[in-house]
């Protein structure tokens, strides 16, 4: 059993008027949909109906339920 961690990430977004930039508190337990909704609600941008996804370092799509404990 992995020990639930606090990570402490930060985050940007780039866009053609400005870069925001945010420090996030994240559960190690929260799978990538969570942290989705997380950067979603940081970031006020997206929604459900947004397309996303994460990728690993050889650019292959992840699965959302994977945990960020796995990736660790």
């Amino acid at each position: 059993v992995d020990p639930q961690r606090t990570l402490i990430v930060r985050a940007n977004n780039v866009q053609a008027d400005g870069e925001i930039y945010r420090q996030i508190g994240l559960d190690s337990a929260m799978d990538l949909e969570e942290l989705h909704t997380v950067l979603n609600i940081s970031f006020g941008v997206g929604g459900d109906s947004a397309p996303w996804r994460f990728e690993d370092f050889q650019h292959q799509p992840m699965e959302a339920s994977k945990k960020l404990s796995e990736l660790l």
